[in-house]
């Protein structure tokens, strides 16, 4: 394995974002499968459920040793594209780089980025950076962190098991975060090209925010071990700008996220 040959690697991929993909997703989220139709706006990361061309997989050659996990990302949402729209997915490795864990251990950074198009216009601009590592416990950043939230909600068990039933994925390698990393992954069922956890936090902030429409996410993964309750934790930092985090029962901060909005009335 050679990570740093990855670098420049790019590949396009064509596909139509299927009404019934969203249908389906919305079924496994226990909700109302008819409230999805063709000329439908996408979702702030509706574009996870149709996982870009796996072409590049095998020019990967990832040991089995290795697990890839979700670290970081951003996306930038300028046209937001409708369900049944013919879209181009370009992704490119930017960089590869190689970085030391807290024990000394050896992991790699994987630098995407990702341009899906939408007549023939940028519809969503994301970067996503990957963890590759054997180990994942020397590269948690777990701690407390002084985030002083404006509302709290438990996620629920049915919450996380729903989630949980979503393989982050991409160039067909399962990529894992905190809600994935369990026994669970014998039962997925719907690969997301995004991190779950990531979308746990939108899901919360749609159902506390009904009135703001999502421009901007950023995303950062700190951990990837829990124990116990997960707490949802939110408040608004600026003007059009809303932090959200997941925590731990000792007010850890586990992953991160965040949202700029704007108003969509």
């Amino acid at each position: 394995m050679k990570p740093d040959e990855w670098i420049g690697k790019s590949f396009n991929t064509e596909l139509t974002l299927d009404y019934k993909i969203a249908r389906d997703f919305e079924v496994k989220m226990g909700r109302d499968s008819f409230a999805i139709e063709a000329g439908d706006k996408l979702a702030a990361c509706g574009h996870w459920l149709f996982p870009a061309s796996t072409d590049v997989e095998n020019s990967l050659n990832i040991p089995d040793k290795y697990q890839l996990f979700w670290k970081e990302g951003q996306i930038v949402i300028k046209n937001r594209p409708k369900l049944g729209d013919s879209c181009l997915v370009k992704t490119t490795i930017r960089d590869v780089s190689q970085i030391e864990a807290t024990d000394g251990t050896a992991g790699y950074r994987i630098d995407l980025a990702q341009l899906i198009q939408s007549e023939r216009k940028i519809a969503i601009d994301e970067q996503i950076s990957l963890l590759l590592a054997e180990d994942i416990a020397p590269f948690e950043q777990i701690r407390r962190v002084p985030f002083e939230p404006e509302w709290t909600q438990e996620a629920t068990k049915e919450q996380l098991d729903k989630l949980q039933l979503f393989a982050g994925s991409i160039f067909g390698h399962e990529v894992v975060d905190i809600l994935t990393r369990t026994e669970h992954r014998e039962k997925k069922v719907m690969r997301i090209q995004g991190p779950p956890a990531a979308t746990l936090l939108i899901e919360s902030f749609s159902y506390h925010f009904g009135s703001r429409s999502i421009d901007r996410i950023s995303y950062k993964a700190h951990g990837f071990t829990t124990n116990g309750k997960v707490i949802v934790a939110g408040r608004d930092s600026d003007a059009f700008v809303t932090s959200m985090v997941l925590m731990n029962e000792n007010r850890q901060v586990l992953f991160s996220a965040d949202i700029r909005w704007s108003y969509n009335w």
